[in-house]
């Protein structure tokens, strides 16, 4: 045997392969009991299933959690790919006292040269394990192979000399029967007889799916798919998958209209809710389109509640308050909500902590919300904590700011509060982003 390469020298060792018969068997970490068929030409001969794959047990999982994956590889004649999977299987860190010693070598053999070069030397290793490979065959050869193999698998039907081979008789079984009956009647197991029709091409009988035709496809788009569905006798699901994976349009359903410039005009200029109801659409559809001519929303001005709007919002259903106030249901609830926040008893010592902290932390503090210690301190007259600091009038720069991030983005970046940044930007008349 030729000599041994310097990097490719052991740490480790000496590693002796286990005893066994030749037609014995031995425990693999990865597939469990397995037989042995021979053994490896390597460096190291080693027990192998089929004669070619050596079984990870004994020394070996010793040197793979040790040695380099080239150097593995070099001893043991496998590929480095398969050391990474002995290694990820065998949970070993990439970088182990081999994987170190091999790059001390590069980097000696590269001397005082740029790092490019010891990374080409750390690189060439696994080309040497290449070159010593003795399963490693030509180009041509691996071509001659597979012309062979396939040739065997479309006559014979299988590679494996010791399996029985399919018959011309069992072969027309396929496609006619389901799988299932045909593998009792040829004494197969139904993936070896799936494995077989999927082979000769043949149809399932009991699977309703069948291949696309170009006819087909060139139906895709031209009709909504629930018409698709029943002309091409194939689930509405498929359809859609089929033509989202080429890339094709859906076709407009009978309901669905193109929008006129006149309807396009209200975009931006009225809420959505309005443009809706005039224009008959839904509200999904008209802010869909909006957003589709990146047209922002209209700033809507909040109403302010009247005492006549409070005492009529705490009676019916928030549906009917809703509708006779013409306010949405959610502002019907949040006005609820607030009011039922004001008829709750503040004490006198609660009162004075008002106007001494801050809003947000008094309310933790008392268990009630800020929206209450709010309004309970303008009730009072009573001035904010923040009134006595100066105050902090807004820059050009700040201003060119707002409307570019989202509020609470654009606070901690100024360090002012997100109402703060949320009232400027209504003020300057900004969308939100």
């Amino acid at each position: 045997m030729d000599s041994i390469p310097e990097r490719f020298s052991l740490l480790g060792g000496p590693y002796q392969p286990p005893r066994v018969r030749a037609d014995g068997y031995l425990r693999c970490a990865m597939r469990g009991w397995t037989k042995v068929d021979g053994y490896t030409e390597a460096p190291i001969p080693w027990p192998a299933k089929w004669g070619r794959s050596p079984i990870l047990c004994g020394d070996l999982i010793r040197a793979v959690g040790r040695e380099a994956k080239a150097t593995v590889a070099y001893h043991w004649g496998v590929s480095v790919i398969t050391v990474y999977k002995w290694r990820k299987f065998l949970g070993v860190l990439e970088w182990n006292e081999g994987s170190s010693d091999l790059l001390r070598y590069a980097r000696r053999k590269a001397g005082h040269r740029k790092g490019s070069v010891a990374k080409a030397v750390f690189k060439n290793s696994y080309s040497l394990v290449k070159a010593a490979n003795p399963r490693r065959r030509s180009r041509e050869f691996v071509e001659m192979m597979r012309e062979i193999t396939c040739e065997r698998l479309k006559q014979v039907g299988v590679l494996d000399p010791r399996r029985r081979a399919w018959t011309p008789e069992e072969d027309r079984l396929l496609g006619v029967f389901s799988d299932a009956e045909v593998a009792v009647r040829t004494r197969r197991s139904r993936r070896a007889v799936m494995s077989r029709r999927r082979r000769m091409r043949q149809k399932c009988p009991t699977s309703s799916w069948t291949h696309w035709t170009p006819d087909q496809i060139k139906l895709l788009g031209t009709k909504p798919d629930h018409d698709l569905s029943e002309q091409l006798r194939r689930p509405e699901s498929a359809i859609a998958a089929k033509r989202l994976k080429l890339h094709v349009r859906s076709a407009l359903r009978p309901t669905m209209r193109s929008w006129a410039p006149e309807e396009e005009a209200l975009l931006g200029v009225e809420p959505d809710q309005r443009v809706a109801k005039k224009t008959g659409r839904t509200v999904g559809s008209v802010s869909a389109h909006r957003r589709q001519l990146e047209i922002p929303a209209p700033i809507t001005h909040l109403r302010r509640w009247t005492a006549e709007e409070d005492r009529m919002v705490c009676y019916g259903s928030p549906q009917q308050v809703a509708k006779k106030l013409n306010r949405t249901v959610g502002a019907v609830l949040s006005r609820r909500e607030f009011l039922a926040e004001m008829e709750q008893r503040w004490t006198a010592e609660e009162d004075r902590l008002l106007g001494r902290a801050p809003d947000e932390e008094i309310a933790r503090g008392i268990g009630k919300s800020r929206r209450a210690v709010r309004s309970r301190r303008m009730a009072l007259r009573i001035r904010s904590h923040t009134s006595g600091l100066p105050r902090r009038y807004w820059s050009a720069d700040e201003d060119r700011l707002v409307g570019t991030m989202p509020d609470q983005q654009l606070a901690r970046q100024l360090g002012r509060s997100k109402e703060a940044i949320r009232l400027r930007r209504i003020h300057l008349g900004i969308q939100s982003p």
